[in-house]
């Protein structure tokens, strides 16, 4: 009789608990029994391929994962994860390039995210959220809600993908929660002062021997800007309150006449708003914007991807321009990531939703 022979390579660690079972191994590992325990969790430097019939718990592998048999574990992530015609219930799928489903899979997860994901039209099931960033084609997996249709739909998008411990590839969409709190930054309403009251002066009485003259015409009243709110020079105090505003006097003519008598526009003083109210709202903007920014810099030390140098000269120097460039620079960053085969630090993510909050 014949059997496989069992081979223990170098690196490979199997750590027994009651009734559990660890695996460790620096090299590709296919799993074919868990020595009837309940597999916690499997751990490889290369790839997994899946063949004990329902495995649990959680799958971690830096290359691929591939399932060939029905399995139940708690999370899959690899650099790949493959789904052969086979039944898989699990929380989380999470590859750094590609998730293929193939035809006759049947699925159901909470969560799929990677920058590719293709699934077969053959392939059933339910996904909750699927986060990816090619276009997605008709299948008969149902679901499937982009990070924005979750959001519209159930809201707590952050929160259901912080629970379990996923990082989206695309930029987080802006909840109800965070428009408010957005809005309610201006929103204090700047205190109304009362205009300091301002009084005409009185024509001079003429004098009793002139009283036979005829009467002189009637005061001109001109609009022009208070001129209380007129900056006063450095060197000059400003006018006390009340205000008393006369025109300059004519030229001396033949005879008295009455002085020109200006009128306050106390409407146009109560209409335009004080600039310096909203100087403090404006500072605390940017000092948000500082600090979101100042996360992403501490993440990535001296190292930062290309597009994020970009983004930290924009918040210094045209903060105003990030609504319209904010999704360019993320995906041009997650590009970089891709590319190392890395993803972005969770810290780097809360930053870039912080951001696109403020942006907005």
């Amino acid at each position: 009789m014949s059997s496989t022979p069992l081979v223990l390579a170098v690196g490979a660690e199997l750590i027994l608990g009651p009734g559990t079972l660890v695996v460790q191994h620096t090299g590709d590992v296919v799993l074919e029994t868990t020595l009837g325990r309940r597999l916690v969790r499997l751990e490889s430097g290369g790839d997994v391929t899946l063949r004990a019939p329902r495995s649990t718990g959680v799958i971690v592998a830096k290359g691929s994962v591939k399932v060939e048999s029905d399995t139940d574990a708690d999370e899959l992530r690899g650099d790949t994860v493959e789904l052969g015609a086979v039944e898989v219930n699990t929380r989380v799928i999470v590859a750094t390039k590609r998730i293929v489903i193939r035809a006759g899979a049947r699925v159901s997860a909470d969560i799929l995210v990677a920058p590719e994901i293709l699934i077969d039209p053959n392939a059933q099931g339910r996904v909750k959220l699927m986060d990816c960033m090619n276009e997605r084609q008709p299948t008969k997996v149902r679901g499937c809600l982009s990070l924005s249709e979750y959001e519209s739909d159930h809201g707590g998008v952050a929160d259901f993908l912080a629970r379990r411990g996923v990082t989206p590839i695309n930029a987080l969409p802006i909840s109800a929660e965070d428009t408010d709190r957005v809005d309610a930054i201006p929103a204090k309403p700047a205190p109304v002062v009362a205009p300091a009251p301002v009084e005409a002066a009185p024509a001079p009485e003429p004098a009793r021997a002139r009283m036979a003259e005829p009467a002189p015409p009637p005061p001109v009243y001109t609009r022009e800007p208070a001129v209380a709110r007129a900056p006063a020079p450095p060197a000059i105090e400003p006018a006390p309150v009340p205000v008393v505003v006369a025109a300059q006097p004519p030229p001396p003519p033949s005879r008295p006449v009455a002085p020109t008598l200006v009128s306050v526009d106390v409407e146009g003083v109560d209409d335009e708003p004080a600039p310096p109210i909203r100087a403090a709202p404006q500072a605390r903007h940017q000092t948000q914007l500082r600090r979101a920014w100042s996360r992403i810099e501490e993440s990535y030390g001296k190292n930062p991807p290309a597009a994020v140098r970009r983004l930290g000269e924009m918040v210094a120097q045209s903060p105003s321009d990030l609504q319209d460039h904010l999704d360019v620079i993320w995906r041009d960053t997650l590009r970089e990531h891709i590319a190392r085969g890395t993803m972005p630090p969770r810290p780097v993510i809360l930053a870039f939703h912080a951001l696109k909050s403020l942006a907005a």
